[in-house]
């Protein structure tokens, strides 16, 4: 499992947690490997771009982390085969 993987699993297994973007429009979403969350500002190599949003919406953002979950672990399994 890579590190993202890890941290989107955290963060979907704690959803109680995740920071609400309420009131914000048209934004930038980044992980925060480090702190293991999301954040609007990318001012570390450890962070990683996750989308840009138009509005916050917490169903769409759990399945956007799911959906980059799959990603993950299609690209690992493909760099472990050498496809990549």
């Amino acid at each position: 499992m890579t590190e993202i993987e890890e941290v989107l699993t955290y963060l979907i297994k704690n959803e109680d947690s995740l920071p609400s973007f309420d009131g914000i429009f048209g934004y930038e979403l980044y992980i925060d490997l480090d702190r293991k969350t999301l954040t609007l500002n990318n001012n570390s190599d450890r962070f990683v771009f996750l989308g840009y949003y138009i509005a916050y919406q917490k169903e769409e953002l759990i399945n956007d982390l799911l959906r980059e979950i799959e990603r993950e672990k299609l690209q690992r399994e493909m760099i472990e085969k050498g496809l990549i």
